[in-house]
């Protein structure tokens, strides 16, 4: 819940549409760097009436940083938007490796945008969650954020990449530290009553917390 959301992930924003009374957000964001995407976003959001939606092609000037309360992204499908010049990335500061995944820039980008206690939800590959080569970004995740959930998602959906959601609520404090992770299993995409008992048992598990 909070003032405002930012969709940072690839499509056509169809995921903040309908969702409004659940996460409460009052107003999205929506980047789409795409021009075919950002053009039926742009068009979708007419025909939807909505108001509480701005279509954009490029991340909000550095005012906004750090402001919202829920980010969205999807970065295993990232190909290059950046908000920052290369050499502002704490990440890249602290690595000796000569390349770095665009998802891990992405990361950071999400952690950046979410306010203190704000959300993150992102699609990543595994590789960045079970890898030892992008150690640097799990570290710049369990620095400034509590990971509260890491649900696997069908084989199916992005193959031969096996993906996972991971949803991450950014640090009030640094003393933070989390205590437990809820992990899941979606097995499809096309089954509402898994994705109900999912999410329900999300809930009693954060209701427990």
């Amino acid at each position: 819940q909070g003032e405002m959301g930012i969709d940072g992930a690839n499509g056509y924003g169809l995921m903040i549409y309908g969702e409004e009374s659940k996460v409460q957000i009052n107003h999205w964001d929506a980047i789409k760097d795409r021009q075919g995407v950002f053009e039926t976003a742009k068009l979708i959001s007419c025909i939807s009436g909505r108001k509480d939606i701005t279509i954009s092609r490029d991340y909000p000037m550095g005012e906004n940083w750090g402001q919202y309360a829920m980010v969205l992204c999807n970065p295993s499908l990232y190909d290059g938007l950046h908000m920052k010049e290369s050499s502002d990335y704490s990440i890249l500061s602290e690595t000796e490796r000569e390349t770095i995944y665009n998802v891990e820039l992405a990361l950071e980008d999400a952690i950046t945008l979410a306010a203190p206690g704000g959300y993150v939800a992102a699609v990543v590959p595994d590789l960045i969650l079970y890898s030892v080569s992008t150690n640097i970004i799990k570290q710049y995740i369990k620095e400034n954020t509590i990971i509260e959930a890491i649900i696997s998602l069908p084989d199916y959906l992005l193959k031969p990449v096996n993906v996972s959601l991971i949803i991450m609520r950014k640090k009030v404090s640094e003393e933070e530290e989390a205590q437990e992770v809820f992990v899941g299993k979606l097995h499809s995409t096309v089954n509402p009553e898994e994705y109900d008992q999912l999410i329900s048992a999300f809930k009693t598990w954060k209701g427990r917390m």
